[in-house]
């Protein structure tokens, strides 16, 4: 049980944290929230790519993060686009966390956020300062337990920093390494997509085929997502219409700069998807359509279903596939109101910052959307 070679683990090995622990086996996933309309939401977070996790977690040499998700001054990746030749702002930020012994976040636009992923990703302990105040199903994939468990260490002053001479080192270590273990398990792009695809009643064979439609999405998460569907299943088999184009990983030449088009997570200095090879033209997707080839079809943009409804390959779908087989995924910060309408279109909504109410059961902000 070895961690990589240059990396050392404060506490368990690579194998123990690789391992699935009986605690989390036995721990619920989230219930999906079904609607009187008949549209089911299934919570899905912000997922992180399991490259992108560490091994173990790692040592530490200061108490807190210096980011402060309040304090734009204190944003690393600021400048990004005037870094040219190197990845140096994004790696340095997630170096950030795996160097501190604790990562400060809160709620901002909306109420997940990549954040608290890559904190827990980079082996750091989250300080959600304002945690309990939100929804069951916005962080329907966090283990509630451990991140009011962070809050309540002894010696540990959210924002400001750690009092050693109160400050339990042990019960630190034992917290942290249980919620990389959670980040591993159950907080991954695999492992959520897994359990999507469960939650939708898709039985995956070797053979089940997915079209993901990527009109409406955006570019930070759609490929994550997509990136969990091809870990789950293999990438020919679930084609991307239109492809993801700077998502896609080049061969042989790795990033080089803030103008290659990037996902949220690069890995080992290079895109997320791994180039797959599938006849996304127009006329053989809609064939395939029409001929029953794809199990199922997730429009990875929600809004892909009116406002790209003139698309052959939207408007297909819609036409020959039944609702059950079809699924709309939702990454805003809050609730659109179009959402509403989904039900007379596809049978399940795949959503980012999902409320804990449906939405006839919730009121119309002034902002012209849901809150509960």
């Amino acid at each position: 049980d070895k961690p990589p070679a240059g990396f050392n683990c404060l506490g368990p090995g690579p194998a123990e944290i690789a391992a699935l622990p009986e605690w989390i086996a036995k721990t619920p996933y989230p219930e999906p929230l079904r609607c009187g309309d008949g549209l089911v939401t299934i919570p899905i977070g912000l997922p992180v790519p399991l490259e992108a996790v560490v091994p173990c977690v790692p040592p530490k040499y200061t108490d807190m993060a210096t980011l402060r998700p309040w304090d734009r001054t204190t944003y690393m990746l600021q400048g990004w686009d005037q870094v040219v030749g190197s990845l140096g702002m994004q790696q340095e930020y997630l170096r950030m966390y795996e160097e501190a012994m604790f990562g400060i976040t809160t709620t901002k636009s909306g109420q997940d956020a990549f954040r608290h992923g890559e904190i827990m990703a980079m082996g750091a302990v989250p300080l959600f300062v304002n945690f309990n105040e939100t929804s069951r199903l916005a962080m329907g994939h966090m283990n509630r337990g451990l991140m009011m468990q962070a809050l309540t260490l002894p010696g540990v002053l959210p924002v400001a920093f750690v009092d050693t001479t109160r400050f339990d080192a042990r019960r630190y270590v034992s917290l942290a390494t249980r919620l990389l273990q959670w980040t591993r398990h159950r907080m991954t792009t695999h492992a959520v997509a897994a359990y999507a695809l469960r939650s939708m009643g898709v039985n995956v064979t070797s053979q089940t085929q997915i079209l993901a439609v990527s009109f409406g999405c955006s570019d930070v998460f759609c490929p994550l997502f997509l990136h969990g569907l091809r870990s789950v299943l293999s990438g020919a088999r679930v084609p991307d219409y239109p492809p993801l184009q700077g998502a896609y990983k080049i061969p042989g030449r790795p990033l080089r700069s803030p103008a290659d088009p990037t996902p949220h997570f690069v890995v080992a200095g290079q895109r997320l998807l791994e180039p797959v090879v599938a006849n996304r033209s127009e006329a053989a997707l809609v064939a395939d359509i029409r001929n029953g080839r794809f199990d199922f079809v997730i429009f990875l943009g929600a809004s892909a279903v009116f406002h790209h409804a003139d698309s052959p390959v939207v408007a297909e779908a819609l036409r020959v596939m039944p609702k059950s087989r079809l699924a709309a995924a939702d990454d805003h910060d809050h609730i659109p109101l179009f959402l509403q309408h989904l039900h007379s279109k596809v049978g399940y909504v795949l959503k980012v910052n999902s409320a804990d109410c449906c939405p006839e059961d919730g009121v119309v902000t002034a902002a012209g959307y849901y809150s509960c």
